[in-house]
């Protein structure tokens, strides 16, 4: 992989994630428009280097935020802590879905770009589907 299409897809990283759209989806395809001839796994590593730095600059970016929120939970402020614990029980799924179903998962991401474009199809699909629940009361 060259470093333009390294720099074209940390582009199209940084100005998808906070949106309301996929950004995985949009990267896998942003590769198959490229042409990409990277290896499968050499495709999964600029995906999860990508993401991570995401999460850095994430973290950075509230990081104030963050050390209020572990300097409470150590301070054994109930509202804090309780905060902490439903972040952490709320991995728990997702690190199950990703040991049980490991391999349908790296397909998504081994330079196939039809489950990108599935990913950003349910993503838009529910996106849409919320903003239109917006507004209305579920309270009869």
């Amino acid at each position: 992989m060259s470093v333009i299409e390294s720099l074209i897809l940390g582009l199209i990283q940084g100005l998808t994630e906070f949106l309301p759209v996929s950004s995985s989806g949009h990267l896998e395809l942003a590769k198959a428009l490229l042409g990409s001839e990277a290896l499968p796994k050499e495709s999964l590593l600029v995906t999860v280097i990508l993401h991570f730095a995401t999460a850095l600059s994430t973290l950075y970016l509230f990081r104030k935020d963050v050390g209020e929120i572990i300097q409470k939970t150590f301070s054994k402020d109930p509202p804090s802590t309780t905060f902490t614990f439903s972040i952490i029980l709320s991995m728990i799924p997702a690190a199950g879905i990703g040991f049980f179903f490991e391999d349908l998962i790296d397909s998504f991401f081994l330079g196939q770009p039809q489950p990108g474009r599935y990913d950003a199809h349910l993503n838009g699909t529910f996106t849409g589907d919320c903003r239109s629940e917006q507004g209305k009361s579920k309270i009869s």
